[in-house]
């Protein structure tokens, strides 16, 4: 339930809400309506909602999957009026938490949860970038249920500041989980104590996955690792092969977001989300005698690690792990990158925690956080005058996570003036006359080369017989995500990195160096 005062003629731009549902999480019943009074008078007058559409949720980075948003409009918002809204829903599994955030980008009067629990019913409370100290709590036992209740008041409205972590990393929330249950027999129902029983239920819907049928599999082995020894060569051109044949579409349909797709279906459809990818990779390797395993892991994101939260809010992708034959150094396999290189975790899971199915047990790892030096921007330029132009050749290497995002960025490119536009801002130095002539991207090497060539007029200047040319020529760190004084959370960057821009100038005949600025340092 909430309630929202309007204090200006400007609410009038909220008029529109939405509630947000799934085969989970079923809408039972949903009123709202506005209390509003004509010409400043005491008595409200109640404008009740009427028209609740509700309509399949579009997302731009799924390609399918159950939610459903229930959009409403307010009628009759002004100064003075209270918009109301009140809905319930069925949450159809324990093991699923709710979450409840005490800050929004509007001022709030006041902030409150209220949680009606079933006396035969055990919940955890877990509080982030909180204490419970915080908040107004309070408890009522009566006899059939337990009421709790945590209340905020005068809440400042949170201003979200660029390039900043997501909210769950900095505002105030609580999420409440199940521990467990009575049924009517009196028997007691462990749900999500801990994260062995996160990992038990994992467990049993990983089990469900048929591994028969894998006659078209083998097919593509025999094909693939044809005059392959080690092992791991084997492993990288599995890897590579699910990369590169399997397409990947993320769908979330009930406990299909929890339930992989049987290898035969995923190899005979060549496409499927993260679970499929894994299972694939795990059924290829385990054909091959190969050990892997699945693993549940949380995007960056999401703050929360298996201790803090054992729940299935701690993490939304699937991997696979393999500890590498002769070193045992953990590699973590994800295809739904099609060019993140073997050896590489995907950016979005560095530094996360990593929850591993080891049969009847689990391990937990981390995922590491690439050093600077793996991921490299090199760009090389030689410039000579020609005129009054400078005539440039250059050369563009990217390593790393530079090397995945410059090759993904041309995958999307449908023509030959996509990619020449995309080398063109890659390349572009000095100013708006930057024409690029010429350029070449190298094939089949692990790193992103690309050597170039442009003209580039009007840059530099002539006084009598001097000539003055500025050499730094790119601007990148003109602009790079300044830290404001008064910047109050943190800047959140893709990945460590090293850049290095390295120009030369030839010297014309006839001429020497004069001047030569300081160097200058940049943090």
């Amino acid at each position: 339930m909430s309630k929202v005062y309007c204090t200006t003629d400007k609410c009038s731009k909220f008029y529109k809400r939405s509630v947000e549902t799934s085969s989970f999480r079923t809408l039972n019943d949903i009123e709202a309506y506005t209390l509003f009074t004509d010409n400043n008078k005491d008595k409200y007058k109640k404008s009740k909602v009427k028209d609740f559409e509700s309509i399949k949720a579009i997302s731009s980075s799924v390609f399918y999957d159950d939610n459903q948003v229930t959009s409403f409009e307010y009628k009759n918002m002004r100064k003075g009026s209270i918009c109301y809204l009140s809905y319930s829903v069925n949450v159809l599994y324990p093991q699923l938490t709710t979450t409840t955030f005490f800050e929004h980008s509007v001022p709030m009067l006041e902030n409150q949860l209220v949680l009606h629990v079933d006396n035969d019913i055990d919940v955890n409370v877990f509080y982030f970038n909180m204490d419970d100290n915080e908040v107004d709590y309070t408890v009522e036992k009566n006899k059939n249920e337990t009421i709790h209740s945590w209340k905020r008041k005068n809440i400042e409205p949170y201003e979200e500041e660029e390039y900043c972590q997501d909210d769950r990393y900095i505002l105030p929330h609580i999420i409440i989980g199940v521990n467990s249950y009575k049924t009517k027999d009196g028997e007691t129902k462990f749900v999500l104590r801990n994260v062995e029983d996160l990992y038990k239920w994992y467990k049993s819907l990983i089990n469900k996955v048929d591994y028969n049928n894998l006659e078209e599999i083998e097919e593509v082995l025999s094909k693939i690792i044809e005059d392959t020894d080690s092992e791991i060569d084997k492993v990288k051109k599995v890897y590579k092969w699910v990369q590169d044949n399997i397409k990947y579409i993320a769908m979330t349909d009930g406990l299909g977001g929890f339930i992989p797709n049987n290898p035969s279906v995923i190899m005979s459809r060549r496409y499927g989300d993260c679970k499929d990818m894994s299972v694939l990779i795990k059924t290829m390797l385990y054909v091959l005698e190969i050990d892997s395993y699945l693993s549940w892991v949380g995007s960056r994101d999401i703050p929360y690690t298996y201790s803090e939260l054992p729940t299935p809010a701690v993490d939304n992708h699937m991997i696979v792990s393999y500890y590498e034959a002769g070193s045992e150094k953990l590699i973590f396999l994800d295809a739904t990158n099609s060019f993140l290189n073997y050896g590489l975790p995907s950016q979005m899971i560095q530094g996360k925690e990593v929850l591993i199915d080891h049969g009847e047990s689990f391990k937990i790892a981390e995922a590491p956080i690439v050093e600077p030096n793996v991921n490299g921007f090199y760009d090389s330029v030689l410039l000579e005058i020609a005129n009054d132009s400078l005539i440039g050749t250059g050369n563009i290497i990217g390593t790393g996570y530079f090397n995945n995002d410059f090759l993904y960025s041309l995958s999307k490119s449908i023509d030959k003036k996509d990619v020449k536009y995309f080398i063109d801002d890659l390349t572009s130095k000095g100013n708006n006359k930057f024409n690029l002539t010429q350029y070449e991207i190298k094939d089949d090497v692990e790193d992103f080369i690309c050597t170039y060539e442009f003209v580039l007029e009007d840059y530099f200047r002539r006084n009598n017989n001097e000539i003055y040319v500025n050499i730094n020529m790119s601007k990148f760190f003109d602009s790079y995500r300044k830290i404001d004084d008064d910047r109050e959370t943190a800047i959140e960057n893709e990945f460590k990195k090293t850049i290095s821009l390295h120009v030369e100038l030839k010297i014309p005949d006839g001429y020497n160096i004069k001047y030569i600025p300081e160097n200058s340092e940049y943090r």
